[in-house]
């Protein structure tokens, strides 16, 4: 509904947990109560993920946000808290939609969401996006590509797996601000670029997962 753009953008409705650094444009990185929440603390759907990039919001269902020491329950992590990525599920209603978000600096984003069911023990879900953007300073611009299908297999009553796939390539101009003169931020146009004109970045991100549920009783799954 806020019409989020950024990880960032979701995170300012959780207190506890804020934005440290966006590495000109390449990452951003979370601190939660002190703590630099790394890649040991970053989760997509229960699994670590790589964190060195800045994740697509378009095909999240919702963002959790497990705080304090009770994050130590997930192993190797800092006490500052976990952050797992909910992506969107298959469903074997068959539904979808189609958007566009416009913005200032010529940015657009085309998305789409297109699920159902191919028969009654197999759904599937797949969504996906382009981002292209400018910014206020001079030279700087973004493309993203966006993918993410899934498939959901009941294999009975109690047992289903889950299969996903994640693909992001993101183009981007570093841009790391215009910097500090002694304590002081240096006296130039908010759209002056400081960077060189032939400076680019580029990144790739491909995942893969598989998730199997299985309920024992009533009480254990």
């Amino acid at each position: 509904q806020q019409q989020a753009i950024r990880l960032s953008d979701v995170i300012k409705n959780a207190n506890g947990i804020y934005v440290g650094s966006a590495r000109g444009g390449a990452q951003e990185s979370f601190w939660s109560r002190g703590y630099d929440m790394s890649a040991n603390n970053m989760f997509k759907n229960g699994f670590r993920y790589n964190a060195g990039s800045i994740p697509d919001v378009s095909g999240l269902d919702k963002v959790e946000f497990l705080k304090g020491g009770s994050a130590l329950l997930f192993g190797n992590v800092a006490p500052g808290g976990i952050l797992n990525l909910v992506t969107k599920t298959p469903q074997f209603k068959t539904g979808g939609e189609v958007s566009m978000q416009i913005g200032s600096f010529s940015y657009y984003k085309p998305a789409f969401d297109f699920y159902g069911g191919l028969s009654k023990s197999i759904a599937f879900r797949i969504n996906g996006s382009y981002e292209n953007s400018e910014s206020f300073r001079d030279v700087v611009k973004n493309e993203r590509y966006y993918l993410n299908p899934s498939f959901l297999f009941k294999l009975s009553d109690k047992t289903q797996i889950t299969l996903q796939g994640d693909y992001l390539s993101y183009d981007w101009t570093p841009d790391f601000g215009t910097g500090i003169i002694g304590k002081e931020i240096a006296d130039v146009p908010r759209n002056k670029y400081l960077g060189a004109l032939w400076s680019y970045g580029k990144t790739n991100q491909t995942s893969v997962s598989a998730l199997v549920n299985h309920n024992f009783n009533d009480n254990w799954k």
